[in-house]
This record gives C-alpha cells, sequence and structure tokens, in this order.
C-alpha cells in the first residue's frame, strides 16, 4: 500500500566532522543540539537516507556529547543503540539493554559517556498511522507518543537494527534509486512495517511516562538556563534558586546525571560557546575577544581548558573557519 505523504522528499546526505555545530547545522529542522561535555572527541558521521515518508539515520559520536532535539510533534524518530555503544541516559535514565529509544512529540536529550552509535528511522505520524489502520483497523496508540527508553525483546530490536543498516546497504548501492519515487516508497513501506512491528513489540501494560525526580527537574532546568546565561557567568547561589535545589542537591543532581559537577559544567558549556562562536563567525574575530565574550579572562589558562577538552588550540579552530 503507498500513501501520498512525502515529507522528507527522495535524497541522502551524510557528513564527517570534528566539529559537533556542524551536525547541529545540518539538521536545524530539528532544533537539534550538541554539546561536547567531556575530555576526548574525534571525527563524527551521520548519514540519512529520505523517502519520502520515512528518514532512515545513523548517527556515530566519538567523545562524551549531550544531544537536545525538540523535533516537530509530527515526527515519530525511532532509534537503536548499537553494541560498540558505552552508557548513556536517554531522558534522564540510565542505559537498559535492549531498549528501543522514541523521541516521539517532545523534547528529549541524550547522554553518552564515551562512545554513541545507534541507527533508526524517522517516521512520518499520519502515513505511519494510516498503515497502521489498514492493519488493524484503529489508530496508533497514544502510548506510542512519549518520549522514553521502551523495554523489547532482543530479537525484534536485533531484527530491526539489522533492517535499518540493510536499508542503508541497499540504497548505497542502488544506482539513481532516488529517481524512481515508486522504489522510494516500496522501501519507505517496507520500513514502515518494519517500525510498526518493533513498536508493538516494545508496548508493556506498564509503558508509562517518565517521571523525573525533583533533583533532576531542577538539574534540567539549571540546563535549559545555562544555553541562554552561561556567558553570565552565575554564581551557584544563582544556580540554586533557578534549581530549586540546595547546593548540595544540584551537586548530586548534576553527578548523578551529567557526572560532572554544576560549576564543571557552567565551563564546558562556556568552552562550548567559544567554539561555536569561532567557527560562526565570518568576521576577523580574535581568540582573545571569542574568550572574553564567554567570560574567559586568564587567555593561557583558557587556551589549557580549550585543548584539553577540543584536543585542538583555538586558534586551530579558527582556521578551520
Amino acid at each position: 500500500m503507498l500513501f501520498p505523504q512525502n515529507p522528507f522528499g527522495f535524497s541522502k546526505r551524510s557528513i564527517k566532522t570534528n566539529y559537533l555545530s556542524e551536525l547541529a547545522a545540518l539538521q536545524a529542522n530539528k532544533s537539534r543540539s550538541y554539546t561536547q561535555i567531556k575530555q576526548g572527541g574525534g571525527e563524527n558521521h551521520y548519514q540519512e537516507a529520505n523517502l519520502g515518508s520515512i528518514q532512515l539515520i545513523r548517527e556515530q559520536l566519538s567523545g562524551a556529547v549531550r544531544i537536545h532535539a525538540a523535533p516537530p510533534k509530527r515526527f515519530l524518530p525511532l532509534a537503536a543503540p548499537l553494541p560498540s555503544t558505552n552508557s548513556y541516559r536517554f531522558c534522564g535514565r540510565d542505559r537498559e539493554e535492549n531498549t528501543l529509544l522514541r523521541a516521539t512529540g517532545e523534547e528529549w536529550d541524550i547522554c553518552s559517556d564515551n562512545h554513541l552509535e545507534y541507527v533508526g528511522l524517522v517516521v512520518e505520524y499520519d502515513s505511519l498511522n494510516l498503515h497502521h489502520q489498514s492493519l488493524h483497523q484503529r489508530e496508533l496508540p497514544s502510548s506510542w507518543l512519549t518520549s522514553k527508553s521502551a523495554k523489547t525483546s532482543p530479537q525484534v530490536l536485533n531484527q530491526y537494527t539489522a533492517g535499518v543498516q540493510y536499508l542503508f546497504k541497499l540504497i548505497s548501492n542502488t544506482e539513481n534509486l532516488f529517481k524512481s519515487p515508486k522504489t522510494c516508497q516500496f522501501i519507505a513501506n517496507s520500513a514502515s512495517q518494519m517500525a510498526l512491528k518493533t513498536l508493538s513489540h516494545s508496548l508493556h501494560k506498564n509503558d508509562k511516562p517518565v517521571h523525573y525526580s525533583r533533583r533532576i527537574k531542577g538539574v534540567y532546568r539549571v540546563i535549559d538556563y545555562l544555553q541562554s546565561f552561561a556567558s553570565n557567568l552565575p554564581s551557584i547561589p544563582d544556580l540554586c534558586v533557578v534549581a530549586d535545589l540546595s547546593e548540595r542537591s544540584l551537586e548530586y543532581g548534576f553527578r548523578e546525571y551529567l557526572g560532572i559537577t554544576p560549576i564543571k559544567y557552567l565551563k564546558i558549556i562556556r568552552l562550548n560557546g567559544v567554539r561555536e562562536t569561532l567557527l560562526t563567525n565570518q568576521t576577523s574575530l580574535l581568540v582573545s575577544e571569542a574568550a572574553l565574550q564567554w567570560g574567559f579572562l586568564e587567555l593561557g589558562r583558557f587556551a589549557s581548558d580549550y585543548r584539553q577538552l577540543f584536543g585542538e588550540l583555538p586558534s586551530q579552530t579558527i582556521t578551520y573557519r
């Protein structure tokens, strides 16, 4: 059965880069941001293939990174971490075995401790709903529209992972594929069936939204606040007010969620801010000027911290620009 929805078009694209801002720019329509949160990193790789009503995605991040996104509600992203992935937290929950990451209808985030690699599908809701109705004579369950790490059977998850990887291989080996909308739609329908099967097996009676603790809710408020106000150098008492937590609870919350203290996270956000400023500024902005914009007064220590986090000096970042 073919469906008329065509929100993604027919195309493919990929990027290999050491700069997370380039990944964010490639996916600007998903309101997506990347923050490197620990020392290390290296080359990151993102691929997508657009098949009309479905988008295939594969992403490999080499360092400890937090991804935050707010996709349009009409889309249902469904990701499966690969075995090479180390520990991570999705929407505040630690990694569990045999889980499908549903990033549906609301903001979501994932924090990796080192290496993160996943494959998945982004499904257009109306198309999947039509497909579901044709098979089951009812609409998609509302419980599918909640971001969470959903348990499923290892067999079904392996089939989903292998299926997405096979479709990527098929697309790369099929010449002039995107010149044939009918072929793309046929592949998209196969992917839609795969998504429905995996979603069906990830449903349980206890499939309920995740309820965050007061401490983690406070951490989220601080993270959101620092996205806009980190350059103002807020103090710990300021952040405690934002979080509505004591200093001890705020520190415990950050260590639980990100593995670092609030002060360390504030510095990391500022260093990421300098990096973004250096990469996106098209004028002859000096490193010292960018550093001062983000509150770094001791330039020698700043350069050392920058190199430790990103593996290069800020002057090298400017040459990339």
